[in-house]
């Protein structure tokens, strides 16, 4: 067990181990260029992440009530433990077998998030609830937004110089990161709960789950909100999954563009942290003034200067980052 204080620093802790996603960017590169695979079935691996994540949201939510949260985030942290280590080893088997192999890592990559999807944060808040610190809460969270896009830029920059020196260190790296994250939750105290509160939670996450699909049949624009929503993050990762092996087609080096995408994540983060500004902002205008940005970055990819390419890519890059903030301020 380790000691790290109060429940706010492991919050910080925490977030900032999970957030160094070192292999974010050097995952493509490493799977087209070594393992030897094409770019479809790069793309047919997200699908199955993205799948297995949405199977298992449902699933895990049900048993962070039925067992303890601790053990369903930790078994979420071992998959993400085990999912960088097994990408790694596809580059010594054939290609049949790395396929499967890499099937297989991005399917606890997807579950291992499903599991710690909520659960981490629920956790936290009973810890920091417990010290008597929940009206701080949602200054935590807030803190939390930059901090996680301060990780996620620096674990960028960090893991393509790293893959320059060698390809294996961005995944032991991210393996590690995952490893310290475990110790950060095995030092939270077990919350007792009686069968009763479990039970009672478990109908009424049941309840939730139900209602939602309600909603969804009912309100249309609960309906398009989530339609909406879908889109987005489909999109979102599909840009930030594909983008690295284009940019590195056009000259630049793993580390480049590490810190390419180290830039972007940290003004999307800063732009996101202020999206509550926006809701000062009538809806039509909005939408005009996104518009007018998408066509301004897209005029900057049909030149044929890179530079000038990148800087329309990291306008529609922050777009997509904020635009999961800005969809839930109330319009």
């Amino acid at each position: 067990m380790i000691k790290l204080t109060t429940a706010v620093n492991k919050y910080y802790y925490y977030t900032v181990l999970t957030q160094l996603r070192f292999t974010k960017i050097v995952n493509i590169l490493f799977i087209i260029q070594s393992v030897g695979l094409g770019l479809v079935k790069f793309a047919l691996l997200q699908s199955i992440f993205l799948f297995s994540q949405l199977i298992f949201e449902l699933p895990s939510g049900i048993l962070g009530d039925l067992l303890n949260k601790k053990i369903v985030i930790s078994a979420g942290l071992i998959n993400l433990i085990i999912s960088p280590i097994s990408i790694y080893l596809t580059y010594y088997l054939s290609e049949i077998a790395s396929f499967t192999t890499l099937i297989f890592a991005f399917i606890l990559e997807g579950l291992g998030n499903a599991l710690l999807s909520g659960a981490d944060d629920a956790i936290f808040f009973e810890t920091i609830r417990d010290e008597h610190q929940e009206k701080r809460y949602g200054k935590i969270r807030g803190n939390m937004q930059f901090i996680s896009a301060i990780a996620m830029g620096v674990a960028t920059l960090t893991g393509g110089m790293l893959y320059s020196i060698n390809q294996i260190y961005p995944f032991l790296l991210q393996s590690l990161t995952f490893s310290l994250a475990l110790l950060v939750i095995s030092s939270i105290s077990n919350q007792k709960v009686s069968q009763s509160k479990k039970d009672e939670n478990l109908i009424q996450n049941l309840h939730n789950i139900l209602g939602v699909f309600k909603l969804l049949i009912k309100s249309s624009n609960v309906f398009f909100l989530f339609i909406y929503s879908s889109i987005i993050a489909a999109v979102v990762n599909a840009f930030l999954g594909l983008l690295p092996e284009y940019t590195a087609k056009i000259g630049f080096t793993p580390t480049q563009n590490g810190g390419i995408f180290m830039l972007y994540s940290l003004i999307g983060g800063f732009i996101a942290t202020q999206a509550y500004r926006l809701s000062s902002i009538k809806l039509h205008r909005l939408i005009l003034i996104i518009l007018s940005l998408l066509c301004v970055s897209l005029l900057f990819q049909v030149e044929g200067n890179k530079f000038l390419f990148l800087f329309g890519i990291g306008v529609i890059y922050i777009i997509l980052d904020c635009n999961g903030n800005v969809t839930f301020l109330g319009k």
